[in-house]
C-alpha cells in the first residue's frame, strides 16, 4: 500500500489510514515497513509466519 499510495488514497475509506500513517512518528513508520518486509521474506522464503 505504501509503493501504490496515490491509487489508494482516492477512496476515502483508505484515505482514513493514510491520514493515520501520516500522523505517525516517522521512526513508527519505519519500524512498521521493517516488519512488513521482514513478513513478505519469510513468506517468499516458505517458512512459517
Amino acid at each position: 500500500m505504501n509503493l501504490h499510495r496515490e491509487w489508494f488514497a482516492i477512496n476515502p475509506r483508505m484515505g482514513q489510514m493514510y491520514r493515520t500513517w501520516d500522523r505517525m512518528d516517522e521512526r513508527r513508520r519505519a519500524d512498521i515497513l521493517n516488519e512488513a518486509e521482514a513478513f513478505l521474506s519469510r513468506l517468499d522464503a516458505g517458512g512459517i509466519v
